[in-house]
C-alpha cells in the first residue's frame, strides 16, 4: 500500500515511531503486522484534536505525571458477553463469570461512540468472548 507523504502522514509517522521504542505505552504493545494497518486507519480519521490528545497522553505516560491531561485514545467496547467457543482460559466461554448474558443496546452503543469520537484513534469491539460468531 502506498501512502501519500503529506504533512499529516509525516507528523503521525514521526509520533508513532518516536513512541514505539520507548518504555511502556500502548503503541509498543501492537503487533508488528498491525502497525501499518493502525497507522493507515488513524490517518483516515485524523483530526488535530485527536493528535494533540495522543501527544498529551503519551507525554504523561512517559514522564509519569499525576494528572490526566487528555482522554484515552484506545477504547474497548464489549458489545456482548456471549460466546459459543469453549476456550479453556476464557471465563466467558467456560461460563465461570456469574453475570447476566446479553447484547449491548444499539442506542447505548451509538451514545458511547458519540461521546468518544473526539479522542478515539483505535476502537476494539470485543473483550472476553466472540461477538461476531
Amino acid at each position: 500500500m502506498v501512502l501519500k507523504k503529506n504533512l499529516i502522514f509525516r507528523i503521525l509517522g514521526a509520533a508513532i515511531f518516536f513512541f514505539e521504542g520507548r518504555n511502556g505505552g500502548v503503541i509498543k504493545s501492537v503487533a508488528d503486522g498491525r502497525r501499518e494497518q493502525r497507522f493507515w486507519l488513524a490517518t483516515q480519521y485524523f483530526s488535530w484534536r485527536k493528535f494533540w490528545n495522543l501527544i498529551r497522553i503519551e507525554f504523561q505516560v512517559r514522564f509519569a505525571r499525576r494528572f490526566v491531561w487528555g482522554s484515552p485514545y484506545e477504547w474497548e467496547i464489549d458489545t456482548t458477553n456471549i460466546c459459543q467457543l469453549k476456550c479453556p482460559l476464557c471465563h466467558t466461554g467456560k461460563g465461570t463469570i456469574h453475570r447476566d448474558q446479553g447484547v449491548m443496546d444499539f442506542g447505548l452503543f451509538t451514545s458511547v461512540v458519540d461521546q468518544i469520537k473526539q479522542s478515539c484513534i483505535w476502537l476494539t469491539l470485543y473483550s472476553w468472548g466472540e461477538p461476531f460468531l
